[in-house]
């Protein structure tokens, strides 16, 4: 089955909206569908592992096709199963959007845990080599993916597919 990297738009919610805010992006979230489930890091579960589609079905997103083998994205979930939530990253790109280039170079991310966009981020360098900046936001996700495959609910890309 393909993978697809889905960039989740910005809500209503206080979160949703910080995010946009400090990421100056749209994309607040992303994930990974593969073989039926999606996969992300959430903030709300504190981990990286299966999202509930039901809770996300009615999200509007960007749908990108990936090109990843089904070896690469085995890796992938392998690699990031069990990694906790970034939450220091996160912080890190409030420090950036607040005092700019002061926090360019500092690292309070974690290698050893992950947040959404590096999480998917990382798949998308297995397949394509690509490398991002420490502070990775949806739109430098959206700008390396190409064309979306569709724009719209999560749940109208699913019945569909």
């Amino acid at each position: 089955m393909a993978a697809h990297v889905i960039l989740f738009k910005k809500e209503s919610t206080l979160i949703s909206r910080a995010i946009a805010k400090v990421t100056k992006c749209d994309i607040t979230h992303s994930a990974v569908l593969f073989d039926g489930a999606l996969f992300d890091a959430s903030e709300i579960r504190g981990e990286f592992g299966r999202a509930k589609i039901k809770k996300l079905q009615n999200r509007k997103v960007e749908i990108y096709h990936l090109g990843a083998s089904d070896a690469q994205v085995e890796t992938w979930l392998v690699m990031n199963h069990g990694k906790k939530y970034d939450y220091s990253g996160v912080l890190q790109w409030l420090l950036f959007g607040l005092f700019g280039q002061f926090f360019k170079q500092t690292r309070l991310n974690q290698r050893s845990k992950v947040y959404c966009f590096e999480a998917t981020a990382s798949l998308i360098n297995k397949v394509t080599g690509l490398k991002y900046p420490q502070n990775i936001s949806g739109d430098h996700l959206r700008r390396t993916l190409g064309r979306a495959v569709f724009k719209g609910q999560l749940k109208e890309f699913l019945n569909d597919a």
